[in-house]
């Protein structure tokens, strides 16, 4: 069973494999990924990329862009980092970020507009 840790995105990918009646298998099949690959961005225990986000769009026949940003990347994110808001950061600031709930990510927006202003 996964666990509380679950990400928007692993949210997301979980309730469009039950609405298609699919097993987790059988999603990472339509992908074109690994079923490890899979359950890891389902139960969020890594950080997917952009060539995984792509696959599962495409399999799921899903918006790219929503896939991003439930991932915590800028939509349009190419890879390189450029427009990656967390290019730069260490995978464990990556992580930490991307777990944060979409109302304690405007939280820390916040804190940090204010601390700009200082």
């Amino acid at each position: 069973m996964i666990g509380a840790a679950m990400s928007d995105l692993g949210n997301y990918l979980l309730t469009e494999i039950r609405q298609r009646g699919w097993s987790q298998r059988r999603a990472a099949r339509e992908a074109g990924l690994s079923f490890a690959t899979m359950h890891g961005v389902i139960a969020g225990t890594g950080v997917p990329e952009l060539p995984t986000l792509k696959k599962i769009a495409d399999g799921f026949n899903v918006s790219l862009a929503r896939l991003q940003e439930l991932a915590g990347f800028a939509p349009g994110a190419d890879g390189t980092g450029g427009s990656d808001p967390l290019y730069g950061l260490t995978d464990e600031q990556r992580e930490l970020l991307r777990r944060l709930s979409p109302e304690k990510k405007r939280a820390l927006i916040d804190l940090a507009r204010q601390m700009l202003e200082e």
